[in-house]
């Protein structure tokens, strides 16, 4: 057996060949009774009949391999390259982003500018998270659910000489033959891996679609964090592009598991230009400008008061500090009253009751604060 041959083909395992027949509409040949190879048919050309070991231990598997995947060559009409990365990648959702630029054409990139691009990457399926798990516009912080979903994705080899970065996840197991008969059972819920790869594939649709000028950002932009882009995720982006004036185009290509969807989907893609990031940066700062300073009614507990203004800590006078619940965590708020209001938050701290605030909440900086109040109650 040829070593590169092997090294060609490794990753490709029995159950993934079987995987791609089925899927393209070949049937398993059951007449034919040897467990060591599985025999695979056209119902509407039953005298083409092709037969590869059942297991990757057989000496003959890679050469018997390779042979059945030039046939699929040449009667599907596919490059060798497709039909080896449709059964490498058959379990599994893939992104996969082209850099092009002018140094990559000496076959090198710097270095600066890959370590931020990583970075994007990361934050891109760190945010995309994020947002699977609690829908909104921004994440204001990052969740242990996120960063566990995080240490699934894996980087995979690229094509030689190439600054394409491979990033693929598992979404389902080899042996889930359940995949393959939906009408018998439930529907299953789609893995939180594939929403993530999904709502990345989209957000970059969105953004593509704003600077083809195919939908206006005004359209969208009160949706689009439903299922795709989010200030996080296209500031991810960002990072992507170089921070200097260096031209850049990026191709963007994400395709899903087919053990998973059942089909044998066509590569989804785009290609971002400077004007690409120019609408991620848009879309981005409009999310932050708009949900960073907003109005919102918040119950909770005073727990601090000042009523003299503390110049050294730079405090004004009537401050009171708010213990509230908001995005899903405990937080603490600070309040600049009148002294009216300042009176109501006493007698709340005294008695540990509860109060309503009603009005404009500032969470651009390190610490919230209402920068107006309408409605200070006693519940």
């Amino acid at each position: 057996m040829r070593e590169d041959l092997k090294r060609e083909l490794a990753g490709i395992i029995p159950a993934a060949v079987e995987k791609y027949f089925i899927i393209r509409g070949w049937k398993l040949n059951e007449a034919v009774k040897n467990s060591k190879l599985m025999v695979f048919y056209k119902s509407e050309e039953p005298r083409v009949q092709l037969a590869v070991p059942a297991s990757e231990q057989y000496v003959d598997y890679y050469n018997r391999l390779s042979d059945v995947i030039d046939y699929l060559c040449e009667f599907e009409g596919k490059k060798r390259s497709e039909v080896l990365n449709a059964m490498k990648g058959i379990f599994e959702d893939r992104m996969q982003f082209r850099v092009m630029m002018s140094e990559a054409e000496s076959g090198r990139l710097p270095l600066d500018y890959t370590v931020a691009f990583v970075e994007g990457l990361q934050d891109l399926v760190l945010y995309a998270a994020c947002a699977e798990e609690s829908v909104r516009p921004v994440c204001i912080r990052k969740t242990s659910f996120a960063q566990e979903c995080v240490e699934q994705f894996r980087f995979a080899q690229t094509e030689h000489g190439s600054f394409i970065f491979n990033v693929v996840v598992p979404v389902c197991a080899p042996d889930n033959e359940q995949l393959f008969f939906q009408e018998i059972g439930p529907t299953r819920a789609e893995p939180k891996e594939h929403r993530i790869v999904k709502r990345i594939a989209t957000a970059f649709e969105q953004i593509d679609e704003i600077a083809r000028r195919q939908i206006k950002v005004a359209d969208i932009i009160d949706t689009a964090y439903e299922n795709g882009a989010t200030a996080n995720i296209c500031e991810a982006m960002l990072k992507m592009k170089p921070q200097d004036d260096r031209e850049l185009t990026l191709e963007a290509s994400f395709s899903y598991s087919e053990a998973l969807t059942n089909t044998a989907e066509k590569t989804k893609k785009c290609t971002f230009d400077t004007l690409h990031f120019l609408c991620a940066e848009d879309v981005a700062k409009r999310y932050r400008d708009k949900t960073l300073i907003e109005d919102v009614v918040l119950d909770g507990y005073v727990t601090k008061l000042s009523k003299v203004k503390n110049a050294k800590e730079e405090i004004p006078e009537n401050t009171v500090q708010l213990f509230t619940f908001i995005d899903d965590s405990n937080r603490s708020v600070t309040l600049h009253l009148s002294p009216e209001d300042h009176l109501l938050a006493c007698d709340a701290y005294k008695d540990s009751r509860v109060v309503r605030v009603e009005g404009t909440l500032d969470r651009s900086g390190r610490y919230w604060t209402f920068t107006e109040i309408r409605h200070f109650t006693l519940l």
